[in-house]
């Protein structure tokens, strides 16, 4: 007869094995049955965003059929690995999950498993998201290791006749996104992330592959990422985009199905405004006159954008009384997903910021210009004025429902008849009182504007999805906080609002950028923006024809 001697070789292999994998394992353990018993089974939201340093959860979503492939292929015992659950991690959160930031390797798994230079820097992302998310010394020491393989094993693969490849120049965009995730918010901010050298390098493999890139889905998505990405830099540096770049993000156009979509025309937008600043920045265009011609020109073309939204991207007003604290003069505003708020606040930050170069022109106009001719120039100080803070209100009226606390507040008395809701004339529609009892179980006690559709991420107080929506709100508030033009009640009012962020969700940027405005330090708004993720997702709407 056999014994039974399972218990005793469990009890000695853990023995064997050192205290620091241990350590990491049982916090792994812990932390995912945690995360899966706060979240449940909710497979309905698909919200994506950009990378989030603070702790993402370890979820899987409805798509079993892929994912039990990738995990059937990465953990081949029967106890994963902690690089095994690095990989799992990395799929879970930045391919598949609320992060979503690589989404469209959905669509090739054989890229991440042909290539050892590919799958190596996936390893290190992975491992240096999961030691983030569980605060380990321990497994950032493992992920440091794995991104000094990943730079070397990249390194040759760029010296051979694959440096043209999708999987090359995705493994350099990982090495960016791993000493990205791996910084700390202060030194992004108060450094300006000086390490650059992969993005660099990616800009110059993009020229390379010229229009050929083009001919994948993949090469198509990462294109529009990077050229993302180099448009922040370029903004932070205060120089030029490059004109190669420029030229072959006009040659994609036709592969994409724009027609629309505002993201895309928001992008084109801030690609010619981050030319123009830098333009004013080496002292290409200094009059005044000619500075305030051309920030009025961006600026009407993106209140075009505003006036020509699809219906899709329409939202409802609401408006509320005795709630200062929470809402910002009374003004709410309802969005059917938190990216169309998203987009929406974008095209109003760079409204504001566009709006501070017309005001500062006009007051040097002020004190140059004849008295005669000062009249025109304190009329346009006055309207970029009016504009900011009108701007202002409406990005801060977007908090109540995106910070999650929409439900808790008291409604103001409103008359029952429906009106639609006209940003430009800055209507307040009308609204009904959802009385306690009626309606759903978030709306009981709030005011509810008529045919508001509510996304089923938000009706079930899904954690991931909040959060994404808490999340996407801190760099147009920021924008609104740091404003020279703002008055002190407003700059409070967003200090608090990131202090509720930061501690509610667990967004560790939300209270350093709360610091930053306490302390009054008027930081590069693009290295907030680079500090707040890297990376930002592609949106979904750019589809090929």
């Amino acid at each position: 007869m056999f014994c039974d001697e399972t218990s005793n070789v469990i009890r000695k292999a853990r023995a064997s094995r050192p205290c620091g994998v241990l350590q990491a394992e049982r916090s792994l353990t812990l932390s995912i049955s945690s995360l899966h018993s706060s979240i449940g089974d909710d497979t309905e939201s698909k919200d994506r965003q950009k990378p989030v340093q603070s702790t993402p959860s370890y979820q899987y979503t409805d798509d079993r059929t892929i994912q039990n492939s990738f995990m059937l292929h990465l953990s081949r015992g029967i106890r994963p690995s902690i690089e095994d659950h690095a990989n799992g991690f990395f799929f879970s959160e930045y391919v598949f999950g609320s992060l979503g930031t690589f989404e469209y390797l959905q669509h090739s798994y054989n890229l991440c498993i042909d290539d050892e230079h590919l799958s190596t820097c996936i390893r290190a992302v992975g491992l240096g998201g999961l030691s983030k998310s569980l605060h380990s010394s321990y497994i950032m020491e493992r992920a440091m290791h794995a991104y000094a393989s990943a730079v070397q094993s990249t390194r040759r693969s760029l010296q051979s006749s694959a440096a043209t490849k999708d999987s090359t120049l995705l493994s350099v965009m990982l090495l960016d996104c791993f000493e990205a995730l791996t910084e700390s918010n202060e030194f992004q901010v108060r450094k300006g992330r000086p390490k650059t050298i992969h993005m660099n390098g990616a800009m110059e493999l993009v020229k390379l592959r010229g229009s050929q890139q083009f001919q994948t889905y993949v090469g198509m998505r990462m294109f529009c990422q990077i050229v993302s990405q180099i448009t922040v830099n370029c903004a932070r540096s205060g120089i030029a985009i490059p004109a190669e770049i420029l030229a072959l993000r006009v040659a994609i156009k036709s592969r994409l199905n724009t027609a629309q979509r505002p993201t895309w025309h928001i992008s084109g937008i801030v690609t010619k405004i981050v030319n123009f600043n830098a333009a004013i920045s080496n002292g290409i265009l200094n009059e005044p006159a000619e500075i305030i011609a051309s920030a009025s020109q961006f600026d009407n073309e993106l209140a075009g954008l505003q006036e020509e939204m699809p219906s899709e991207f329409h939202f409802d007003a609401l408006s509320f009384e005795d709630n200062p604290d929470l809402v910002y003069e009374g003004h709410c505003h309802i969005y059917k997903d938190f990216r169309i708020a998203q987009t929406w606040n974008l095209i109003r930050a760079h409204r504001v910021l566009i709006n501070e170069t017309i005001y500062a022109n006009s007051q040097r106009c002020c004190s140059t210009i004849p008295e005669i001719d000062k009249h025109d120039s304190t009329l346009i100080s006055c309207r970029s004025k009016a504009a900011i803070k009108q701007i202002s209100t409406e990005i801060c009226a977007t908090v109540p429902q995106q910070a999650g606390y929409l439900a808790a507040l008291k409604p103001a008395p409103l008359s029952s008849e429906s009106k639609a809701y006209d940003e430009m004339s800055h209507a307040i529609p009308n609204t009904r009182k959802m009385s306690s009892g009626q309606g759903s179980g978030d709306s009981r006690g709030c005011i509810i504007a008529d045919n508001v559709s509510y996304p089923p991420s938000q009706r079930q107080n899904n954690g991931l999805a909040l959060k994404a929506a808490a999340y996407s709100l801190l760099w147009s508030l920021y924008i609104v906080g740091r404003c020279p033009l703002s008055d002190i009640s407003l700059r409070s009012w967003v200090i608090n609002r990131f202090k509720y962020i930061g501690h509610t969700f667990d967004i560790s940027q939300a209270t350093t950028l709360a610091n930053l405005l306490e302390m009054r330090e008027d930081k590069n708004v693009w290295s907030v923006f680079s500090m707040l993720g890297s990376y930002s997702r592609v949106p979904e709407d750019l589809k090929l024809r």
